[in-house]
């Protein structure tokens, strides 16, 4: 026999699905729309809920849940509708995609009109489908119209519940909210159909990917960490205040601070996957992977490592009268070392001059054993972008002009800034390093002078 929604639910007689869109990821931000889609027992809707609410304060990242201030005049305030959604949530199992976010949201906007909500266990399909939602809906055929969209994920989820029922081995608990309650009528509800704005898409490469990001962790206190750290670190912005309450966040979800290291490795690991994924990382996405790994506390070298050969491009190299340097012990197709005289030789019959160091002015060329290596010889060719070419193509070269080579697009030292907290990076360079960002500099140099 089928198993159903009865099987997984203990004194209660509805399944409400919830979803919000928030300003942001911590307990201080607000919501911005709530959605609630309310399932029998045997899994059909019978009712559906929602509506845009108004924070009295700016909405955050737009372009992630599309909702701009224009759209939220006339919209009521959270006091306004906790009625008729706590009517909904009284008595009922909760279920979300991600819940410990949305009920996280939601018994804060609750605290703040001295209601206290227990929302028990829950139905969480992020812990069975352990990905994404538009990830989960791929998976099983579901279709999702429009992610972001309180109804529209809160309607996905809900099909992706019952399609999940027998993931569910401990049957849940329904809510209870204690304290008075604003009253449930009139139903102010101003739902986000038909009001549209035109949203700008995501800020840079850096926060697409991150709203894209799948992560696969055994852990589910580390999944649902890393879930909430897409967002937080789409704006490369992690300031005190925003580590303290993530501090919190991670001890609310029981992890220690090896865990949390682990859990910050993973998340750059698995954005360096994605990153790489096309084999090529261009200027702009090192300097975020850079920037993010900074925020992170985590060495560049983390970066350089694992990206380096998505890091070149093949081209054309054309040399007149210039100079080589070589690096590494050269084997050919036999097995056999090729003596340095040999390949100093040849340097010499294309037109090449051999040097033994690589310089900044002094050095037009190195050929290495392998290109992608961290010698101290590659490092500074990458450094100060001179071709790197493989003992392969350099001995293949009939002229001076045939050669291809990698070259690095440069090198970056990154920076925190002591004021505003926020990563930035500029081109390596020797001498002064700033203590703020350019934003924070020029911002000082405006104010008056007392």
């Amino acid at each position: 026999m089928e198993s159903t929604l009865a099987d997984i639910v203990v004194n209660t007689d509805r399944v409400v699905v919830i979803d919000t869109e928030t300003t942001g990821v911590y307990p201080r931000d607000r919501v911005l729309e709530i959605a609630v889609v309310t399932l029998d027992l045997s899994g059909q809707v019978i009712d559906e809920w929602e509506t845009l609410v108004n924070p009295r304060r700016d909405v955050g990242p737009s372009w992630l849940h599309g909702i701009t201030p224009s759209m939220l005049a006339g919209a009521p305030a959270f006091a306004d509708v906790a009625g008729p959604l706590a009517a909904r949530l009284q008595g009922a199992v909760l279920a979300a995609h991600n819940l410990a976010f949305d009920t996280r949201m939601l018994v804060a906007e609750y605290a703040g009109l001295g209601v206290d909500v227990d929302f028990s266990s829950g139905l969480d399909t992020l812990r069975a489908t352990r990905c994404k939602l538009h990830l989960a809906c791929e998976q099983y055929d579901i279709p999702l119209n429009g992610a972001h969209r309180a109804l529209n994920d809160a309607r996905a989820t809900a099909k992706l519940l019952v399609r999940l029922v027998e993931k569910f081995p401990t049957a849940a608990q329904p809510s209870c909210l204690h304290g008075t309650v604003p009253p449930s009528s009139p139903d102010r509800r101003f739902p986000r159909q038909g009001r549209v704005d035109t949203v700008t898409g995501s800020p840079s490469w850096f926060a697409g990917l991150a709203a894209n990001l799948a992560h696969d962790a055994s852990d589910m206190r580390i999944a649902d960490y890393l879930e909430v750290l897409d967002i937080a670190m789409a704006d490369l912005h992690f300031d005190e205040r925003e580590q303290s309450e993530f501090g919190s966040l991670a001890r609310g979800l029981g992890l220690n601070s090896k865990q949390i290291e682990r859990a910050h490795q993973q998340w750059l690991d698995d954005f360096i996957r994605q990153a790489c994924a096309d084999t090529v990382v261009d200027n702009e996405e090192y300097d975020q992977l850079c920037q993010a790994a900074a925020v992170l506390k985590t060495d560049k070298s983390y970066i350089d490592d694992r990206v380096a050969k998505y890091r070149t491009q093949t081209i054309p190299i054309s040399l007149k009268n210039g100079t080589v340097c070589f690096t590494g012990s050269a084997i050919n197709s036999k097995g056999e070392q090729i003596p340095r005289s040999e390949m100093e030789a040849h340097a010499r019959k294309i037109g090449l001059m051999p040097v033994e160091s690589v310089t900044k002015t002094r050095c037009d060329l190195l050929v290495a054993v392998d290109p992608a290596s961290h010698s101290g010889k590659t490092d500074r060719a990458v450094k100060y972008s001179i071709p790197i070419v493989s003992v392969a193509d350099f001995l293949a070269a009939t002229s001076i002009t045939l050669l291809c080579g990698q070259v690095s697009a440069g090198s970056l030292s990154l920076f925190v800034c002591a004021t505003c907290k926020r990563s930035w990076s500029r081109p390596q360079t020797r001498g002064h390093k700033p203590a703020q960002c350019p934003e924070c500099l020029t911002s000082m140099r405006k104010k008056p002078s007392q």
